[in-house]
């Protein structure tokens, strides 16, 4: 069934830390972050990069994402994952998504808070201010490959975080403490105690960016300090293309068929899921 990520959150409690939020591209990694939540009976939030939502593959990956969750007996979320303007988060409620991220985090915090704002009043205008709920984020998280550039290592103000969060009435906070989108050229240096003074001062719960490439010990303290959504996106893409290319070249260039050719790969992504889900949620 779908939900929301407000609903989905109220499923934490002392067997759930944090819930798992994954991204998928195409119908096989749907499978497989759906079974993979099945077989380990645990929530999961499934998203969707906006890219998907601009060039219209979002409109078929929903009605599978919302076919295949109508049969499950646990929770989803069908998420936006980095809305940037109004126009994405009006197709992904057309589209049925339960959550949207408003990404206003490039932007002056004020604009940042009026984005928001607007994503609000065009729910509502959906008359679906009670089924879909909205992430926010502040701070700057950049990719792992400009991480070590001291500009773009715009940190989480704690006092910003609170009033972003009275201002807008968001249903979850993305900051950044030190994580970064891709994979990481050096290990991340976290700072945990701006982490726990925000978990502090913020009443809704705090998402982390960038979970590619993190250490389980880096996951489970962030946890521990506060975070109770965790998305990871690009280790799933890499591994599923690079067990496609493994495939292929095992197999000679002899022809196999599109769906014997991505089941054992998909079979082994479910796998790997199904670790991410349980070091997340336990």
């Amino acid at each position: 069934m779908l939900v929301n990520l407000k609903k989905i959150f109220s499923y934490l409690g002392n067997d759930l830390k944090a819930i798992a939020a994954l991204n998928v591209s195409n119908i096989d990694m749907v499978r497989a972050v759906v079974e993979a939540a099945n077989m380990e009976n645990k929530p999961v939030i499934i998203q969707v990069f906006r890219r998907l939502i601009d060039d219209g593959a979002g409109d078929y990956l929903s009605e599978v994402i919302k076919y295949i969750c109508a049969k499950a007996e646990i929770p989803f979320v069908l998420h936006l994952d980095h809305g940037l303007k109004i126009e994405q988060i009006k197709k992904a409620l057309d589209c049925g998504f339960t959550s949207v991220m408003v990404d206003g985090s490039a932007l002056e915090f004020e604009k940042n808070v009026a984005l928001v704002m607007e994503a609000k009043e065009i729910i509502k205008s959906y008359k679906l201010e009670r089924e879909v709920s909205i992430e926010g984020e502040l701070g700057g998280i950049p990719l792992a490959e400009d991480a070590g550039i001291e500009k773009n290592r715009l940190f989480t103000d704690p006092e910003k975080a609170e009033e972003f969060v009275k201002l807008t009435g968001i249903d979850a906070l993305a900051i950044a403490f030190g994580t970064a989108h891709g994979f990481y050229l050096t290990r991340p240096e976290l700072n945990f105690d701006l982490l726990r003074e925000i978990s502090k001062r913020v009443e809704v719960p705090l998402v982390l960016h960038g979970g590619t490439g993190l250490s389980d010990e880096d996951i489970k303290k962030s946890i521990r300090y506060g975070i109770k959504k965790v998305n990871i996106a690009t280790e799933l893409q890499k591994f599923y293309i690079d067990g496609l290319v493994k495939s292929e070249i095992e197999n000679k260039g002899k022809f196999i068929p599109l769906d014997v050719l991505t089941r054992p790969v998909r079979e082994k992504l479910i796998e790997l899921i199904r670790t991410k889900i349980r070091l997340v949620s336990g």
